[in-house]
């Protein structure tokens, strides 16, 4: 039996749902490290960060499926954009 997939579409609407949410992390981790509650910001952080690598994971084969000519275009999801 031939392994469920998910649609383009559907694949493009979970990586900017999950972009959003590791934004918002973010911002909350900031918004702790100004009171000075730094292992939850840490935490916090590491979790956005740990979201965003997954986004780059669930954006590999939308990258691998580009026809030869994209191929020439800059890495949209570069690896190193989700560990800064």
């Amino acid at each position: 039996m031939a392994e469920p997939r998910l649609s383009v579409h559907d694949r493009v609407m979970a990586l900017e749902r999950l972009e959003s949410v590791a934004v918002e992390l973010n911002a909350i981790a900031a918004w702790l490290g100004g009171y000075a509650i730094e292992t939850e910001a840490d935490t916090i952080d590491r979790a956005a960060r740990d979201l965003l690598a997954s986004c780059w994971l669930l954006s590999r084969p939308l990258r691998a499926e580009l026809s030869p000519e994209r191929w020439q275009q800059p890495d949209p999801y570069p690896p190193d954009r989700y560990l800064a």
